[in-house]
């Protein structure tokens, strides 16, 4: 059982079953009758059509130290400022 938000963090862990909950009445009704639940299962990623006239990181030649503090942050779902 994890927070309803993290369910497809923990769903990348092979062998288990994830369980999102929205608060702990729902952890309690889970524990009461369990049948009731189904796992969590995570949604297809959405897919943007390629368009040829959209910037891509692939573009960029070089400045392998400034292309990588976008990646970062976008790994860990940060917000970053470009100015």
């Amino acid at each position: 059982m994890v927070p309803v938000d993290n369910s497809a963090e923990a769903e990348v862990t092979e062998g288990i079953r994830v369980f999102g909950m929205r608060h702990l009445a729902e952890v309690v009704a889970y524990l009461r009758a369990p049948e009731q639940f189904q796992p969590f299962t995570p949604a297809p990623p959405a897919t943007l059509p390629a368009d040829a006239s959209t910037p891509d990181f692939r573009d960029v030649r070089g400045q392998a130290t400034t292309k990588r503090v976008p990646e970062v942050a976008a790994a860990g779902n940060h917000n970053v400022l470009l100015m």
